[in-house]
């Protein structure tokens, strides 16, 4: 029966190590395990501010789009807008389009001593028989008798407001 036991293989000797060394390999990898903590948490912040620039990002390119989406949009409708306003003053200038005369010079009075200088202009109603007569060219010098007379009495009135015996401003039977 003793043959019959087995005899145990004998294994090599397990080696230890100095418990300094294991205390020493400890402590390395507890900083190293810090040092990786220390970096992945830096990375996941770096990670998230890239995450949240990318988000801005997107925003703004959304809002720059939509911009010019409402921009080309405003543009089209001041363009339709101009074009009826356009039509309207053309149609309009088409109604109108009949020579219009020049108005015509007023006519000065001279005034005597007890009548103020007035301008009366000639007034030309509208639906009369004959249209007014059209105005004369500049070139064109208007000489008459009546004309001279009254020329020379607004201009002899002038120079006697003007000269010192007489003060400027209103006549002294005008109240002011």
């Amino acid at each position: 029966m003793d043959a019959d036991i087995a005899k145990p293989v004998s294994q090599p000797p397990v080696r230890g190590y100095q418990r300094a060394a294991v205390e020493e390999f400890l402590a390395a990898a507890n900083a190293e395990k810090a040092r990786l903590e220390a970096l992945i948490a830096d990375a996941d912040e770096r990670a998230a501010r890239a995450r949240a620039a990318v988000g801005m990002h997107h925003v703004m390119v959304a809002m720059l789009v939509e911009t010019q989406e409402e921009l080309a949009r405003r543009r089209l409708e001041a363009d339709q807008q101009a074009a009826q306003i356009l039509a309207a003053a053309e149609a309009q200038a088409r109604a109108i389009e009949r020579p219009v005369a020049a108005p015509e010079p007023p006519v000065i009075a001279v005034p005597t001593a007890a009548e103020p200088l007035v301008a009366r202009p000639r007034i030309h109603a509208p639906g009369a028989d004959a249209p007014p007569p059209p105005p004369a060219a500049a070139t064109e010098v208007v000489t008459g008798v009546g004309d001279d007379e009254e020329a020379d009495r607004f201009f002899a009135f002038l120079r006697r407001a003007l000269s010192d015996e007489e003060p400027l401003g209103p006549r002294p039977e005008m109240p002011a």
